[in-house]
């Protein structure tokens, strides 16, 4: 109440001064019978209230006023030094005896700085979330909000509330509502920023959508504090005639640069900062009517004016200057007086400055430089100094302000940010506000979602086909939603691949995979809430036995396992961490028959009980194969068959030999007189007189069956070549029955294919067919034929034998030898063995019985039944 009077009687010593002065004008500066201090006393800073006492149990002797620096300490410091430091340092510590002092301290990270690391700081001045962050935690009361100066439409206006809005390009059709901002590109200002992000995804939450989950992308543009001359764009404080200074947010242009270009779908900037923002391809103003703003509102003010821009979320106070709690009372009251006596010498600051502006004289300039506040406002406060008018004007030059008003309420700041879940409630009751040292850190997923690794939030938006910026940070759907543990199979064949991953793993009971008999199936366990060093643990169940599995780890919040078993089955598998089972615990796993056709192709294999590969039941395993049944009755029946033709060729031959030993005769039961008689001649050779079992037969010579071949034109009879020529002329022999025992010199002659004797008696070398056969008793030796190789020379035949033009030979030749079925003689035999089967069987008075044949010599003979009157 003391402090209401003394600045009302501060007004009215103001007001007593306008009856002297009418005010400051260019007319002033022509009257020259004045002085200054009977016209326009100075203003004092004690003219209302008097100097403060120091004490020394309550104050300090230095104030520590903590800044909010998002651009950077260093600009914040040469932004706002002079508002917080020097400017409170004059309006408030000059006015305690002993004076105090007021040093200003910057900080990019206020929560961490303020709170977490205990910086001995009084008054703090902040983005309004911040203030409500600090507020939650600590404990703060707002002083004064900040006053902006902004221009809408032409007009200027000073504001102290502000909102936030989300633009997307009036042509856009795609997005007309908050609800179409799904699976869109959006540009935002930082992650901290209120109004650049927080409000506009308090209001996405407000419309169903969550700002992590459901954007495709979200760039952080961030913010600063940037020259004019670098960034071109001018923020309207015409009203401190700073045409040299521009104000700018930084890429806070960029995000509305970003709509307007297509590089995103929506941008979220605050409230007048479109209006404010040149477009770099023209250097003018963008115009305002190219975007819309989504789920516009409109607000009125207190004065009753509606608030100059469309906005997108509630409105909240601009940024407050605020006291941490425990500060001494009086010097929290005299910081408030101070702030809000800022705007009325700025006011003051202003015309000095317009006076010295258009002075165009010394004496106006002098005028300008020495005038008390008075002179240029009657209604100037008592303790409005001409240095406090100074300092302020450029204070706000530097800082980009107009001033302070009393606080506004911050509830509804957060009321907001509890919703948005920027604010949360510890177990214990306590609210906190949420804040990392990093963008990853940042993001909190919501429910049922949980924040993929760090190693791959780096990469998420390249995974997804929207690469970063360069020069921003970025977030693509970092949150997935996944359980609290994802447990799934793993498999390393590329060719087999599961449904399941990191990011979505087996629910409660589901049949999570399935594998074959004694095949080792691998699990992996995420832990979705990253809990640093936990211990995962498995239970294997199967029928009634149970087995721990051994759990490791295999990457970050990453753990394995893995189990076989023999038996076919269903398998259930519990996971724990830290001794808790999971909400998705157990799972089933499938455990089939294995397949051994793959291991063993072709081999007709089946898995017994116990997961062995093993011939099936219409198999039989042959080493090391398995054969069906019916290949190998096929194979045994082809086998019978052979042995049994086998057997009975064997039969057959042995039949057909008993066959042939009725006709056939022992060359041992064969007697010969001596000499041989002649009885006749035959086709091949001489018929001789022979006895069989007491019985006498006529022995013929038949074709010899090896290869008959001759060389240099000899005979057969090796006797022949030692004739003369006249000896070898044609005679007609006659052959008589009662020959002598005289050996009978024979010789043979070939003319006309005829051969006749040349005598009527014979040696006994005439008879060498005979071979080893017995004559009158006694053994003689049959001369054997020399070989010919493939002697093919024509042969004639003789009663003894074949005539060449060459010698005579009598062993088989060379080929003959080596393949014995393939000669002619070979043929020629079985001939004459067919042909004797079928004569041994005939039995004809008219036809001359065969009694048998001679096939031990090498030259076959027939056996005859002996004619005493001779042939026919």
């Amino acid at each position: 109440m003391r402090l209401a009077e003394d600045i009302t009687m501060c007004w009215i010593l103001s007001l007593a001064l306008m009856g002297v002065v009418s005010g400051y004008n260019t007319e002033s500066f022509q009257s020259t019978n004045w002085t200054v201090e009977e016209q326009w006393p100075a203003g004092s800073l004690n003219c209302a209230q008097g100097f403060q006492k120091y004490d020394p149990l309550t104050q300090k002797r230095v104030y520590n006023v903590g800044v909010h620096a998002p651009s950077g300490s260093e600009t914040a410091v040469k932004e706002l030094n002079l508002t917080f430091e020097t400017y409170l340092n004059e309006a408030v510590g000059r006015r305690w005896d002993p004076p105090i002092e007021f040093k200003m301290t910057a900080t990019e990270d206020p929560l961490h700085a303020w709170i977490d690391e205990k910086e001995d700081v009084d008054f703090m001045y902040s983005d309004t979330g911040i203030y409500s962050c600090f507020g939650v935690e600590v404990g703060a009361e707002a002083l004064v909000t900040t006053v902006s100066h902004l221009k809408s439409r032409g007009r200027p206006y000073q504001l102290d509330i502000f909102a936030g809005t989300i633009i997307v390009l009036a042509s856009n059709e795609r997005v007309n509502d908050v609800e179409d901002l799904k699976d869109k590109v959006i540009g935002a200002q930082a992650f901290s920023d209120f109004a650049g992000a927080q409000a506009q995804f308090y209001v996405m939450g407000k419309n169903g959508l969550d700002f992590v989950v459901d954007p495709k992308q979200v760039i952080f543009t961030g913010m600063s504090f940037i020259p004019a001359c670098t960034a071109g764009h001018r923020y309207d404080v015409s009203f401190l005639k700073y045409e040299s200074f521009y104000y700018t947010l930084g890429n806070n242009d960029d995000t509305v640069q970003g709509v307007l270009d297509g590089r995103w779908d929506a941008g979220f900037v605050r409230t007048g900062h479109v209006e404010r923002t040149i477009d770099p391809s023209t250097g003018k103003l963008v115009d305002p009517t190219l975007f819309k703003v989504l789920d516009p509102r409109i607000h009125i003010m207190d004065g009753g004016e509606l608030f100059p821009f469309l906005h997108s979320t509630p409105v909240f106070p601009e940024w407050p200057l605020y006291a941490r709690r425990g500060v001494d009372r009086r010097v929290i009251e005299e910081v408030t007086i101070a702030m809000i006596n800022f705007g009325y010498h700025i006011g003051i600051g202003e015309k000095i400055y317009d006076c010295m502006e258009k002075a165009n004289s010394t004496t106006e300039m002098n005028v300008c430089d020495t005038m008390p506040p008075a002179f240029f406002d009657p209604a100037a406060r008592c303790d409005t100094t001409r240095e406090l008018a100074e300092l302020t004007y450029q204070a706000g030059k530097a800082g980009f302000h107009r001033g302070f008003r009393s606080a506004g309420s911050h509830f509804a700041v957060r009321t907001m940010q509890q919703d948005a879940g920027f604010i949360t409630q510890k177990k214990n009751g306590d609210w906190f506000c949420e804040r990392a040292t990093s963008l990853y850190d940042g993001i909190f997923c919501p429910e049922g979602y949980y924040k993929v690794p760090q190693s791959r939030f780096a990469n998420q938006c390249d995974q997804v086909g929207q690469p970063c910026p360069e020069g921003y940070s970025c977030y693509c759907k970092p949150c997935i939603q996944a359980f609290e543990v994802s447990v799934f199979p793993f498999y390393n064949e590329t060719s087999r691949q599961s449904s399941y991953s990191e990011d979505y793993g087996c629910d409660k009971m589901s049949l999570c995979g399935s594998t074959e008999q004694r095949e080792p199936i691998v699990f992996r366990a995420f832990d979705n809430r990253q809990r640093a060093n936990a211990t995962v643990t498995a239970l294997l169940h199967i029928g009634q036995e149970s087995t721990l599995l051994n759990v490791q780890a295999v990457g970050e919040y990453l753990y394995e396992f893995n189990f076989s078993r023999d038996r076919i089955g269903v398998a259930i598998v519990e996971v724990y961490v830290d001794e808790v089972q999971i909400p998705e615990s157990p799972i089933r796993i499938e455990i089939v028959e294995r397949d051994c056709e793959v291991e063993f192709p072709g081999q007709a294999m089946t898995a017994n009980s116990i997961g062995v590969c093993e011939c099936s039941t219409d198999t039989i395993a042959i080493g090391n194969e398995c054969l069906p049944t019916g290949t190998l009755a096929s194979i045994l029946a082809s086998v019978c068959l052979v042995v049994a033709l086998g057997l009975g060729a064997v039969f057959l031959r042995y039949k057909r030999r008993k066959n042939d030993e009725m006709w056939q005769v022992n060359d041992e039961e064969l007697h010969f007189s001596y000499p041989v008689e002649i009885i006749g001649q035959g086709a091949f050779g001489v018929v001789v007189l022979a006895e069989y079992r007491g019985t006498q037969v006529a022995i013929k010579r038949v074709l010899p069956f090896d290869e008959r071949r001759s060389r240099k034109g000899s005979v057969v009879n090796n006797s022949l070549s030692k004739d003369t020529p006249a000896q070898q002329q044609d005679v007609e022999i006659q052959i008589d029955g009662n020959t002598d025992d005289e050996a009978i010199q024979t010789s043979f002659g070939a003319r006309n294919g005829s051969l006749v004797f040349s005598e009527s008696k014979t040696s006994a070398s005439d008879l060498d067919f005979l071979g080893g056969l017995s004559v009158g008793g006694k053994k003689t030796l049959l001369q054997r034929w020399l070989p010919l190789i493939f002697d093919d020379k024509p042969t004639s035949r003789t009663i003894l034998g074949n005539v060449s033009g060459g010698s005579s030979s009598t062993r088989k030749s060379l080929f003959t030898r080596i393949f014995p079925y393939c000669g002619a003689s070979y043929h020629r035999q079985q001939e004459f063995m067919t042909e004797m089967r079928l004569l041994s069987r005939l039995r004809h008075p008219c036809i001359t019985t065969v009694m048998g044949a001679v096939m031990t010599t090498q030259e076959p003979m027939m056996v005859m039944e002996y004619m005493e009157n001779g042939s026919l």
